[in-house]
């Protein structure tokens, strides 16, 4: 809820663990707009610990990791506009409308408008979850389960959709091209193969975790801390609150993360911590 001080409730949170362990904490945020405020908020409520409360977007982490742990830092891609987005999407749907299984599924039944927003929501939604060499499981509709989705798809259905999201990672793949979720994709696959040094936060905390894929929340717990110990399985280190009225469709990949070790943040009525069953938690406690 706007105006409840979440934002206020997480900065105080980043302080006292600043305070704490003497080391780096990252306040994330998924909007280009909030780090402006919580830079505000860490000026004027932070004290002494103000140099060590650093503020990023889940964006602009994403590209960080790959900056700095990739060979050819940033240079091997492009980010891929808006523009560009939109008209390989066109060219997807145009490719499923022309299918010939497409009568056998319910998107035989969408206009052109419509399919365009469902292809274009639907290839986001699986690559938030799935990397690219997991997306045979988006044929799976037990291991892939699509919750909160308004449209049932039948097996013909996903197969189509696979070969459409397949499709536009090559047509990206050929133009040297990422979008955010190929980005979060790559950081994770360098954090698995690379450790060297980077920023490195003792603590991680977010706000608003139902707007987080679950690859956005693996890359999260995949972080190193300063003692090379992932923030997953790190104690205090990464702390997920959400509005208690936003409602959450599907839970975080618990295996992914590591097994996230998750905290309240505060005993504030509208910034609660995601339930830790559903994360997968090795510890989970009540902070003053």
């Amino acid at each position: 809820m706007s105006g409840s001080g979440k934002t206020s409730v997480l900065v105080h949170r980043a302080r006292f663990l600043a305070k704490k362990y003497h080391q780096p904490v990252l306040l994330v945020t998924l909007t280009e707009s909030m780090p402006k405020l919580l830079d505000r908020l860490a000026d004027d409520l932070c004290g002494m610990e103000r140099g060590l409360v650093i503020t990023m977007t889940m964006s602009s982490l994403a590209r960080h990791v790959v900056h700095e742990l990739h060979p050819q830092s940033s240079g091997f891609y492009t980010l891929i506009t808006s523009q560009q987005r939109e008209t390989v999407i066109s060219g997807i749907s145009q490719h499923v409308r022309e299918h010939g299984d497409l009568a056998r599924t319910p998107l035989h039944t969408m206009d052109d408008e419509a399919s365009l927003n469902f292809l274009r929501s639907e290839i986001a939604y699986v690559r938030g979850r799935l990397s690219s060499t997991e997306l045979d499981q988006h044929l799976d509709s037990q291991s892939f389960q699509r919750r909160g989705r308004g449209l049932a798809l039948n097996e013909t259905a996903r197969h189509i959709l696979l070969d459409a999201i397949r499709l536009y990672e090559n047509r990206l793949a050929a133009e040297r091209l990422l979008d955010h979720e190929g980005i979060v994709a790559e950081a994770l696959k360098l954090l698995d193969a690379e450790a060297r040094e980077f920023n490195k936060p003792r603590c991680i905390l977010c706000d608003e975790v139902q707007d987080l894929s679950e690859l956005e929340i693996a890359l999260l717990g995949r972080l190193p801390t300063p003692t090379g110990v992932r923030v997953a399985d790190a104690e205090n280190s990464l702390f997920l609150g959400r509005a208690r009225d936003s409602g959450y469709p599907r839970p975080p990949a618990r295996t992914r993360a590591g097994g996230i070790t998750a905290h309240y943040v505060a005993r504030h009525i509208m910034c609660v911590m995601w339930p830790p069953e559903l994360c997968g938690v090795q510890r989970a406690t009540l902070l003053p």
